[in-house]
Order: C-alpha cells, then structure tokens, then sequence
C-alpha cells in the first residue's frame, strides 16, 4: 500500500492505532489469499504495517490466519461451517514496535 497511496499510508502511520473491522477489510488486509490458519498475522500482512492496529472480525468467509496450532481444528468438531455462519470472531493486534523487536503478536478467536 506505501507504493500504491503513500499519502494514506503516511496518514495512517501518523495515527496511535487503528481499528480495521469487517470480514470484507480483514480479507483485504490478508490479499484474500488462503493462508495457513496457523500462518502469523503479520506474514500475511505481506509489508502492510503502517502503525500500531486491530482487526475485529466476524469470521464469514473460509480465509482466518493467527490462530493457535490445533484452534481451527478443534472448533471444526464443534461446527464444520464455522468459518461461513457469521457465529464466530477474531480479534487480532499488532504493534508496529513488538515486531520490529521480534516479540509476541496477540490473536483471540471467540468461540462463544
């Protein structure tokens, strides 16, 4: 995105943090690409790191990434359409300073 509007990239890096939300805007920030459920975050970001940020989504569509070895799988024997019922969420943050100190990337699936 810094190549294709560095006028809103630069917007956003001047912001504390920002709210994505929506399954529509998780899925742009992700490429649409199928990732591993277990790929971090923000290898999926692909470079998109403007600033500090969370995503909130309700899960709608069969692309997630973040989650912890075995999340998907064990919410699977729960419910084979989870990943399309509108009945589950993420909440995603990643600090633009935790990654470039290599520490921890915080992920929350909500199975309630």
């Amino acid at each position: 995105m810094c190549n294709i509007n560095p006028e809103l990239y630069q917007k956003l890096s001047e912001s504390r943090l920002v709210i994505f939300k929506g399954d529509l805007n998780y899925r742009k920030l992700i490429g649409d690409f199928s990732w591993s459920y277990t790929e971090q975050f923000v290898t999926c970001l692909r470079g998109f790191l403007p600033t500090d940020f969370v995503s909130l989504r309700t899960v709608k569509a069969d692309l997630i990434c973040g989650l912890l070895e075995g999340q998907a799988e064990k919410v699977f024997e729960i419910d084979q359409n989870w990943m399309t019922t509108g009945e589950y969420g993420t909440i995603q943050f990643i600090s633009k300073q935790t990654i470039y100190d290599k520490a921890a990337i915080t992920s929350s699936l909500s199975m309630e």
